[in-house]
C-alpha cells in the first residue's frame, strides 16, 4: 500500500479476550468499539497483532497483544500499513491518576507509569503523539493491578457510555478539525462529568 501523510490513527488500549472486556483497563477498547459502531465500520483481523477498521482517512486499531506489549502492534501497523505522522496518532487509555469519568487529551510527555504507553514509546522511539486519557480514579481496598483488571460496575459503565457519546461527537471528522480545538473540547468535558456531578 502506498504510504501517505494525510492519514490518522486512533489506537485503543486494552487486554484481549472476553474475561477483560468490561474492565477498567479496557476503556480504550470500549471507546473504540462505541465510536466505530456509530461510524458504521467493523474491526477485522489486521496484518499483525491487532484488529483494524477504517473510515475515510482514519484508521482504528485494537492490539491483540496484552496491554504491556501494545507498542508491538503499533510498530507492526507502521511497518505493514502506513507511516501516519505521530501528530496524527491518538492513543486512548485508562488513567489511575485522574478522577472517574474525567477525560483529558494531551500531546507528548512521559508514560506516567502506564505500561501500555511505555511500550508504545519504546517501540516507536518517540513520546510525540497524542494521548486521550480516561480517568478511573484511585483503587480502594485493592492493589492498582487488581483494580484496573476489575469489572466496571453497571452504574458506572452507564456514565462512561454517556461520556463516550460526547467524546465520539467531538472526534467526528477529525481529518478536517484542528487537534488543538479537539483538545479543548475534550478537556472541557471534565466540568460536565466531574465538577458538576
Amino acid at each position: 500500500m502506498k504510504k501517505k501523510q494525510n492519514n490518522f490513527l486512533i489506537v485503543g488500549l486494552g487486554n484481549p479476550g472476553p474475561a477483560y472486556s468490561h474492565t477498567f483497563h479496557n476503556l480504550g477498547f470500549l471507546f473504540l468499539d462505541f465510536h466505530t459502531r456509530r461510524l458504521g465500520v467493523n474491526f477485522l483481523p489486521g496484518r499483525g497483532k491487532f484488529y483494524i477498521a477504517s473510515y475515510n482517512e482514519i484508521y482504528f486499531l485494537k492490539p491483540t497483544t496484552f496491554m504491556n506489549l501494545s507498542g508491538i502492534a503499533i510498530k507492526e501497523f507502521y511497518e505493514k500499513y502506513l507511516e501516519v505522522p505521530y501528530e496524527n496518532l491518538i492513543v486512548v487509555h485508562d488513567d489511575l491518576d485522574m478522577p472517574k469519568f474525567s477525560v483529558k487529551m494531551k500531546f507528548g510527555g512521559s508514560s506516567g507509569g502506564h505500561r501500555g504507553i511505555e511500550s508504545i514509546i519504546y517501540n516507536i522511539e518517540s513520546e510525540e503523539f497524542w494521548r486521550l486519557k480516561i480517568g478511573i480514579g484511585k483503587p480502594q481496598n485493592m492493589t492498582p493491578r487488581d483494580y484496573v483488571l476489575s469489572h466496571i460496575p453497571e452504574d458506572e459503565l452507564k456514565v462512561y457510555l454517556q461520556l463516550f457519546e460526547d467524546m465520539s461527537n467531538i472526534l467526528q471528522n477529525i481529518e478536517v478539525k484542528d487537534f488543538h480545538i479537539i483538545q479543548g473540547e475534550i478537556n472541557a468535558l471534565r466540568k460536565k462529568y466531574v465538577e458538576e456531578r
